[in-house]
Formats: structure tokens, sequence, C-alpha cells
């Protein structure tokens, strides 16, 4: 468990985990390809905490001298199990790398709101990065059906 004295990054933590758990839970990550409504969810969260960036990094640094101090525990991040479906996995893993560098931002972790540029900006890459996953491997991906090597787990009755 980290602790933090930025209130944006802890809300942004707080919804990238969300993500990550929505993704591992998903009907998608027993399958062999991604459902339409999971790749529907996925694709309107990354819409969501691309504007929740952007109404952190547009707004004013807030001049906080009473509570510039408070600190807010992050807590440990969701597990990426091993699942069948390894787009889905490498999706919630590239989630958890992005939330992880959220942590551990040096230039925006011990401000009390807000974000530092360059934070802003691998921020910005890490999201252009899985919206190019999102494009290129879920989008016009047809399932791959080998029965000989999936599923990872027998099938549950």
């Amino acid at each position: 468990m980290a602790t933090i004295l930025n209130m944006d990054i802890e809300s942004m933590v707080r919804y990238l985990d969300r993500i990550i758990r929505e993704m591992v839970q998903s009907t998608s990550s027993s399958t062999t390809d991604v459902r339409q409504a999971d790749a529907s969810r996925l694709q309107a969260y990354i819409k969501a905490i691309k504007a929740k960036k952007e109404a952190i990094f547009a707004e004013p640094e807030l001049d906080c001298p009473k509570t510039n101090r408070v600190s807010y525990e992050i807590p440990e991040c969701p597990v990426v199990p091993p699942m069948d479906n390894d787009m889905v996995r490498d999706i919630a893993n590239h989630l958890v790398m992005i939330r992880e560098e959220l942590v551990q931002a040096p230039g925006s972790v011990n401000i009390p709101n807000g974000l530092s540029v360059h934070d802003a900006m691998r921020f910005d890459t890490y999201i252009r990065k899985l919206e190019n996953m999102v494009e290129v491997f879920i989008s016009p991906e047809e399932p791959i059906d080998l029965p000989e090597t999936s599923p990872l787990a027998p099938p549950t009755s």
C-alpha cells in the first residue's frame, strides 16, 4: 500500500482499479474473443479516463495551504490472474502499468492536486498505446479457436 498527497491521482487510481476489475471479471476473460459488450465498456472507460485526466490537467493548480499535507492511502493493485483471453490479459496488464506509473509519478504524487506536465504527457502516451491495442487487437480480431490449447482450466459445470 502506498501513500500519496495528490487527491487527483488517488481519484484516477480508483477509476483505473475499477477498469482493471471490469476487464478481469469480464465475460471475455474466459473466452477466445472479446465480446461486443466488453469492448464497448472498455472504450467507454477509456473515453472517461481521458476526460478525467483532461479536467484534472486543465484546472488551475489549486493553492491548498491548509490541506496540502493530507495523505491518501492507495490500496494494492487488483491482481490480473492468468486467463484464457490473452488480449484481455494484455489490456488489463497495460492498465496496471498505467496505474502504477501514476502512483509513482515523482512530479505529481507529492503535490496536493493536478498533474505535472511530464506526468500528463506520459499518461497521454500510455492511453494512446491502450487505444492502439484496442484498435489493433480487439476491433478486427476474429477469435482464435485452438481447442488443444484452450481453455487454461477445465470447464466448470
